[in-house]
């Protein structure tokens, strides 16, 4: 496909079997809807792989979180992504999952549920190895992508500053666009927090909250931490690539035809 191949001379092999993958579940999807086959869902949710300026599940786009998708699990704990753990308050009791095909484009995510009312549940990075290094003074921002299936409780993300030895400095909570309740994220939401790196900070600690999720599952999947402006750039060279790809593209072109859909 002409937008993979873009795509691909900038990619990881993992990033490239896995972009290849997408592709043949979308020719997949076309043949189908020619035939008039019914496929499975979750292979529909393929389609999505042109994100443009949302997609922030693709390597080399300045993003300097490991294992952004969780797609990769820990060998010793296959419960858990690879460079990244569950933490919850002391004393409390919450439910840390990975979930394969509940991630936002049908791959995998993470999930919290089950937490004791009053209790902080967070995914963050496992080790300060996984943590992104930072220059004080500089801005950054962090996105993630949430979902909830039931719960009251709301969903946020934040940003904690920690020094040389990860004793923490500070946090940069964010404004309303950094959380969201739990009602209005049936759907995939899209949260950010961008701040400046305070005086002493070397490390950068995200955090995905379901504080208090007592009841329902929160989601989350595709997060993005790093310079401020590499964001700004990326998302515009994104759109720029999607927008070419989708008018040219002949597969984009007869999806548009038979569905009324535009990547």
């Amino acid at each position: 496909m002409r937008f993979l191949s873009l795509l691909r001379p900038k990619m990881r092999p993992m990033a490239q079997a896995r972009y290849r993958v997408l592709g043949f579940a979308v020719i997949a999807s076309f043949s189908s809807l020619a035939l008039g086959i019914a496929l499975p869902a979750w292979q529909y949710s393929s389609v999505g792989l042109a994100a443009g300026p949302d997609d922030t599940s693709r390597e080399d786009n300045g993003n300097l979180l490991v294992n952004p998708g969780f797609e990769e699990v820990d060998l010793q704990a296959p419960d858990r992504p690879a460079g990244w753990w569950g933490w919850n308050s002391k004393g409390y009791q919450a439910e840390f999952l990975v979930t394969p095909g509940k991630g936002r484009q049908g791959s995998q995510a993470v999930a919290i549920r089950n937490v004791s009312a009053g209790a902080t549940a967070v995914w963050i990075p496992y080790g300060l190895e996984n943590h992104p290094k930072v220059e004080a003074g500089k801005p950054y921002a962090f996105v993630a992508w949430v979902r909830a299936e039931g719960g009251r409780s709301p969903l946020k993300v934040d940003i904690r500053w920690l020094d040389q030895k990860g004793a923490g400095i500070s946090v940069s909570a964010g404004d309303d666009k950094s959380w969201v309740a739990a009602d209005a994220a049936q759907e995939w939401r899209r949260l950010v927090v961008t701040d400046e790196a305070p005086a002493g900070a070397v490390y950068a600690q995200i955090r995905l909250h379901a504080d208090g999720f007592s009841s329902g599952t929160a989601y989350f999947d595709d997060v993005w931490f790093g310079e401020a402006d590499e964001l700004k750039n990326v998302s515009t060279e994104e759109a720029a690539a999607a927008t070419a790809a989708a008018s040219s593209d002949p597969l984009a072109l007869l999806l548009k035809a038979m569905t009324g859909y535009a990547p």
